[in-house]
């Protein structure tokens, strides 16, 4: 399909929902900083490289879009976000701490790793996180998530 065309259900091509992606990220995420004080992005960017379809850069730029950017699913869908991208960046996302119904570790094997899209962005997700990390804690639940999101 060429750039700008839609698809038979009348959905931006691949793509257009690409760029769309990646607009909504770097607009999500334009005043945040990393813990280095490097900009978000760029933790966004390095999750987007650690992965090969189209869609999962979709789900990679997109994974703390709800969490951090108060983006929601309707707002993705307006923007021809495809809803299975949508579905993965759900399963990304956990609730506020005061919601949270279970532990992160049965986050990751309930929520994220049934999910094929989304254990794919995680597993991108994490080795970024792990980058440079010295905080002891992070690095233990990273490194353990990380272990059972490889053994799918």
């Amino acid at each position: 399909m060429a750039r700008g065309s839609t698809s038979r259900q009348g959905r931006p091509a691949r793509s257009e929902a690409l760029s769309s992606a990646q607009s909504i990220a770097e607009v999500a995420h334009a005043t945040q900083k990393r813990r280095d004080g490097q900009p978000y992005m760029t933790h966004i960017r390095e999750v987007v490289d650690g992965v090969d379809s189209p869609e999962a850069k979709m789900v990679a730029y997109l994974h703390d879009t709800m969490e951090d950017g108060g983006i929601t699913s309707e707002q993705m869908r307006a923007r021809g976000i495809p809803e299975r991208v949508i579905e993965a960046v759900n399963a990304l996302t956990r609730p506020p701490p005061s919601e949270q119904r279970m532990t992160y570790q049965e986050y990751i094997e309930q929520i994220v790793k049934p999910n094929e899209l989304a254990r794919q962005v995680k597993i991108s997700d994490l080795r970024s996180n792990l980058k440079n990390n010295d905080n002891a804690g992070q690095v233990k639940r990273y490194e353990r998530a990380l272990k059972t999101l490889l053994e799918a």
